[in-house]
């Protein structure tokens, strides 16, 4: 290999990071951009409990769920504004329910939200989505596994 080549390769390399960034673009970077629970508190919920606090909180929180927890079939954490959930490992999970959102500036990464219906996949029983979102602006959802829920049709 001739020195150009390496000269290029390298200079190629040095490049490489300015390519990939993990700054929000698009319709998150609106109104303000999309923080989430930045500045807050951060807690790690294993509970279904904890969840409704924290959720629930007019706080920012930055919410780090451990392990699954289960809700109540169809059952619905309602989640305020300046909110960070974030599943903390690989079997983070909310299961038999799901999360609405009803507030701006909320970030959901890393979950799996899973088994939120009664097996009626015509929907005409139950119509519980994994993830709703009423009127917010500025929510991120990223990186999350979403399966065996209805689709609010």
């Amino acid at each position: 290999m001739n020195l150009k080549n390496v000269l290029s390769i390298c200079l190629a390399l040095l490049c490489l990071p300015t390519l990939y960034s993990q700054d929000l673009i698009g319709w998150a970077t609106q109104n303000g951009g999309t923080t989430g629970g930045a500045g807050g508190t951060t807690v790690t919920v294993t509970t279904r409990s904890e969840l409704y606090t924290y959720a629930g909180s007019p706080a920012p929180y930055i919410i780090q769920v451990q392990d699954t927890i289960e809700l109540d079939l169809y059952e619905m954490i309602e989640v305020q504004g300046n909110k960070t959930i974030v599943g903390l490992d690989e079997d983070a999970a909310i299961r038999y329910g799901g999360l609405q959102i009803r507030g701006n500036n909320v970030i959901i990464q890393n979950l799996e939200i899973f088994d939120s219906y009664d097996g009626d996949w015509g929907g005409t029983t139950h119509s519980t989505d994994g993830i709703t979102v009423y009127g917010a602006k500025n929510v991120w959802i990223d990186h999350c596994w979403i399966h065996l829920c209805a689709d609010g049709a």
